[in-house]
């Protein structure tokens, strides 16, 4: 289960109260999880030692394995790769710094891999002679939405609407795992295991047993990031070439209409959480 862990949306002290109570739910839980990371933020606020601090907690976890995510979240699609070669390796500085270890995985923001098949195979090409496994997911479920409208709940003391939407992203993700699993057995005669990207944010800090409990009432059980990763299906060739990124299960689908097709076939959340979460924007 990948995590995209950046501490620098709240204050230090929310920030550092946030990252310890998820931290001890994971372990509570026994969950492996991969903590992809980013320190721009961090080291930008002022408050470097303490923010650094929260970074090493989720290091030293003994469920918690690292990712590199660059160090200022850059979109590949719209950098040169000179550029996000440069986020790649000064992210892996700091990390390496702090953690005294070889970071053995990345992911690109985003999952935005090139602008097009040139930039994809050139900068995996550079991450492979680096010694990074590059991170694919197969399932997410928005929890960036979710917990926006969930976090705004919480500041306004609004305690039942926010138990509300965590449920309710709670729902949908079990939706999406049901969902991604009948592609699964649709496309490759099995389900297979999947990588669930999500987010170290408020909403999992206070609802991370609940969700785990969820997914586990479906007969979902928990393994690491490198486990995942021996499933055959990873193998498959990623024939995707856009700009954003969308779930590897699509991207195995050679012709681009069928792959059109299953993305039209998507599952997405009811319209209103997207109006809700326009509106909080504008």
């Amino acid at each position: 289960m990948p995590f995209n862990v950046a501490p620098h949306f709240f204050d230090l002290e929310q920030a550092q109260a946030m990252n310890e109570k998820l931290l001890g739910k994971i372990k509570k839980a026994n969950t492996p999880v991969t903590a992809f990371l980013n320190g721009k933020k961090i080291l930008e606020l002022g408050e470097i030692d303490q923010r650094l601090d929260v970074l090493k907690k989720w290091i030293e976890h003994p469920l918690v394995s690292l990712g590199n995510h660059t160090y200022s979240h850059s979109n590949y699609a719209q950098s040169t790769f000179d550029q996000f070669k440069s986020d790649v390796e000064k992210n892996e500085w700091l990390i390496e710094v702090l953690s005294d270890q070889k970071v053995p995985f990345f992911r690109f923001p985003f999952n935005a891999t090139g602008k097009d098949s040139i930039s994809r195979i050139q900068m995996e090409v550079f991450l492979q002679n680096k010694g990074y496994k590059i991170a694919p997911f197969t399932i997410e479920s928005v929890d960036y939405l979710y917990n926006a409208l969930y976090q705004t709940a919480i500041k306004e003391g609004k305690q039942d609407s926010a138990k509300m939407i965590a449920q309710a992203y709670i729902d949908f993700t079990v939706e999406t795992f049901r969902y991604y699993e009948g592609v699964s057995k649709e496309l490759f005669g099995r389900n297979i295991k999947h990588i669930f990207l999500c987010h170290g944010n408020l909403m999992h800090a206070n609802y991370y047993l609940e969700l785990i409990d969820a997914l586990k009432k479906e007969g979902y059980s928990f393994i690491s990031l490198e486990e995942a990763l021996k499933d055959p299906v990873y193998q498959k060739t990623d024939h995707y070439y856009k700009k954003w990124g969308v779930s590897w299960i699509y991207r195995w689908i050679e012709s681009p209409d069928e792959r059109m097709k299953w993305m039209r076939a998507g599952i997405e959340p009811d319209k209103e959480w997207y109006q809700r979460y326009a509106e909080l924007r504008n």
